[in-house]
């Protein structure tokens, strides 16, 4: 399903709680361009998990680590000031292989 976006966008923790708190892709409309958005990885933590947004030509952005409403906040920023601007912050790989603090 697409949300065709008519003025601004949606409040993003409402899009996050609605639609992409379970790693569900949502796809939404905004200014005539299709965005899918989608977390990926395991909800809690800061590592190996990040929002992903895929605009209908495949190009793709990433924002995070970890799953919040302010990845969702920072995804539509970037869409709304230019697809092709750079990010500010720029999306940076975790590449930690760091054990868990805790240990059973």
């Amino acid at each position: 399903m697409t949300q065709t976006l008519t003025t601004g966008w949606p409040e993003e923790l409402a899009l996050y709680r609605n639609h992409l708190e379970d790693n569900q892709p949502h796809t939404l409309n905004y200014r005539g361009t299709n965005y899918t958005f989608q977390f990926h990885g395991p909800k809690l933590g800061k590592t190996g998990n990040w929002l992903q947004v895929t605009r209908e030509d495949g190009e793709v952005r990433k924002f995070g680590s970890g799953h919040c409403s302010e990845w969702v906040w920072r995804a539509f920023s970037h869409i709304d000031e230019g697809w092709d601007k750079p990010q500010v912050p720029r999306y940076k790989e975790d590449t930690s292989v760091e054990e868990p603090w805790f240990q059973f």
